[in-house]
Formats: C-alpha cells, structure tokens, sequence
C-alpha cells in the first residue's frame, strides 16, 4: 500500500572565493531549484559563511526538510549536523550558518536533504475520534493486523459496492491523489496502481484512502477539507480482490536512523459509542443512525450452501444438494448471547418441514449454522431466522438432486 513519499536532493558545490566577500555581501552559489511539490532550494554564501535556503511555494501545505551534510571541505562542520526546518506555505526559511575555515580556499559540501508534506515534527493526537469515511452501514471485512494483506498494519479495509460517496473522516488538507488507474485484481503487481486520496491533518498525521474508482476524485490537491465532506466514490482498482474502500491513517516520526513512517490504530464514532475501536468482521454505521432502526442479522450477507471446510468457508452456495447439508452463513450486526431459531418451509406451505435452534457467543459477528437436507425433495424453498421476537423476510432457495 502506498506510503508518504519523501524526496532526496544531494549537491555538490565547488567554489573558490578570491578575494574575500565584504561583510553583509550576500551571494547565491547556485540556481534555485525546484522539485515538483512546491519545494525549491539555493546555496548561498555571505561574510564568509555558507547557508541553504528553502521556499514552500505550497499554498496550503507545511513542509518539514530535514537536511544532512557529508563530504565537507574547508568548513567548520561538526559531524552528523542534521538541521530540520518547518516551513509554512509560501514562507522562505534557512539553515543555520556554516562557517568557511578559510575563505581564500575552495570549499565543497554536499547537503542530501529530506523533506515531508506537514509537521512531522509534532506529536500525535492519539485520541482523536474520526468519523466513518461513509454513510449508512458497511462490513469492516479486515481490521487491523489483519490475517490476509494487513500483518503489522494499522489499516481497515470497509466492504462497499463501488461508486459508494467516500467521506473525510477528518478535516485536512489535500495533498496527493490518483485516479487515473482503471484495473484492479489479485496481483502484487497492482499495489501501486490504486486510486487514492491523502489528506494532511494538523497534527502531521495523514489518512489515506485507496481503491477509489476510476476519475472518482472529487477533490484537488491543496484543497481544504471539512470533516464529513464527499472526497470521492469507492471502487475496485489496484491490488484488490473486491470493491472496498482501504483507509489507514500514518504519522511520521524523526529517529537517529531516518524518519520511519508507521501506520496507527484510531478511534471512531459509531452508532453505539463516542468513542470506539473497530473490530474485524463487524458492521459500523453513520454515527445519526437510531440503534433502533438496525436489524440483529445482515440479511444482504446470508449465504445458503451446501458444506463449509475447516477454514470456514462456505462453497456449493448456488444450491442446496438433496441428502447433503444445508449450511447457513450468518452476519450479526451487534454481537451478544442469543438464541436463534430457523425454519425451513416448502415454498406456499405454512408449516415448516425443518427447524433447528442455536445459541450465539457474545463475540460471534460471523458464524454458521447446519443440519441435513435429507428430508427435502428437489424444489424451492425458504429459510426464516427469528431471534427475540424479531424475523428476518423469508431467504428463497432451491434444492436439487
């Protein structure tokens, strides 16, 4: 999955100073460069000394460069400086002076520089409470440390038809998108070719979301953002084995080695809780929506079939074989300890040919249920689920030999 990009720059300078600048004279050593995310940069020199200067030509977005120095030559330079800059949109700032030893000699230095979209420098405000990046309910399908593409990721993968209205789940500024890729599929190879939208928070953390349909961007980098406001439309694009929408949240943080990038867990509100920690295999509402308007069981994810294996997963889901099993796949919208009853009715008939009971664990979001279908004739049928005075609409299907 995609990661902050950071940009690397490194210059050589060679020049000889004959005779001696006069105080106050203040000289560029070379051009000003400018690299294509409004950061530039230009060397220059003044009573003999030597300094770096760097201007945000962003409009919006802060700019934190952390510059290093290697290969220096008659200066005055204590090994490992490393000097770090915040720099706010369109300001100009400089590092701190560097001394020439001599300044009728040749000096060089070369200056690899590192810079990063926000304020890296500052910590995160861990309890921050996001919003869900949708309206109505979907399945969080993987969560975090998940067991297929998330190992060591604080990441969310949120199960949605593509085209779904994707919502900022926290004020920000934008500050990368693509939405020019058109593919998606169960390949590697896909990682990078994913529509995305990141945007800035104010503490230098930054969310992104990934997998957004093609020209689905509804936003503009540079471009100010409220929390709860459309950025985009789900999809499918990039490696992506179904229509989701990825979100992660990453921060920064500034050690001796480096800078390391690292993705982190959040909180949301929910339609039950201020302040909640998200768990796999659950569904999650917009926080508006009334607790009494959410059904016990996801009706749209119940599955039919014929066997399960020892993975837990459900096949031979078109229909039901004769003298086989009848397997049925549950999603429970809010987990607890329940008794559920189902009932199995030959289609226009009032009594049920099968029923069976089970009890439910408090922590079963997911979970199936079976008995024998020896007793049904080839022919159409419904399933009925009932639990504490509530039922779902009959479920329709057919049984063959």
């Amino acid at each position: 999955m995609k990661k902050f990009k950071f940009y690397s720059f490194i210059l050589s300078v060679v020049f000889i100073f004959s005779p001696l600048l006069s105080d106050e004279t203040r000289k560029p050593i070379n051009k000003i460069s400018c690299l294509d995310k409004g950061i530039c940069h230009q060397l220059f020199s003044m009573d003999g000394t030597i300094v770096i200067e760097f201007t945000n030509q962003n409009k919006t977005i802060p700019l934190t460069v952390i510059v290093e120095y290697n290969d220096a030559q008659n200066l005055d330079l204590e090994a490992g400086r490393k000097d770090i800059l915040l720099i706010s949109p369109n300001e100009i700032r400089s590092t701190d002076f560097i001394q020439i030893s001599d300044p009728n000699k040749r000096w060089s230095i070369n200056y690899p520089f590192r810079f990063y979209q926000g304020d890296i420098t500052q910590e995160m405000d861990a309890d921050y409470v996001y919003r869900l990046p949708f309206r109505n309910k979907h399945l969080l399908t993987q969560g975090y440390n998940g067991i297929w593409t998330h190992q060591g990721k604080n990441a969310l993968d949120f199960d949605m038809p593509e085209k779904t209205p994707i919502l900022a789940a926290r004020e920000g500024v934008v500050t990368d998108f693509a939405d020019h890729f058109t593919i998606g599929g169960n390949n590697p190879s896909l990682k990078a070719k994913a529509n995305f939208v990141t945007i800035l928070h104010e503490d230098g953390s930054s969310a992104f979301y990934g997998h957004l349909y093609p020209k689905g961007v509804q936003v503009k980098i540079g471009q100010i953002v409220r929390k709860g406001q459309q950025i985009g439309l789900s999809g499918n694009t990039g490696y992506s084995t179904n229509p989701h929408l990825h979100f992660q949240v990453m921060k920064p943080i500034i050690q001796d080695q480096g800078v390391d990038e690292p993705t982190v867990p959040t909180f949301f509100q929910t339609e039950s809780s201020l302040k909640d920690s998200l768990v796999e295999q659950n569904f999650y509402w917009h926080e508006d929506t009334p607790l009494s308007e959410i059904p016990f069981i996801a009706k749209d994810y119940i599955k039919i079939c014929n066997d399960f294996n020892d993975k837990g997963e459900v096949f031979n889901c078109t229909s039901v074989r004769q003298k086989g099993n009848i397997v049925v796949q549950l999603y429970v919208f809010k987990p607890k300890i329940r008794e559920y009853e189902f009932y199995v009715y030959s289609q226009g008939e009032s009594a049920p040919i099968l029923k069976w009971k089970i009890e439910s664990q408090k922590d079963w979001s997911k979970f199936y249920t079976y008995t024998s279908s020896s007793n049904l004739n080839p022919g159409k049928y419904q399933l009925v689920v009932r639990s504490e005075n509530l039922e779902l609409d009959p479920i329709p299907f057919v049984v063959k030999k």
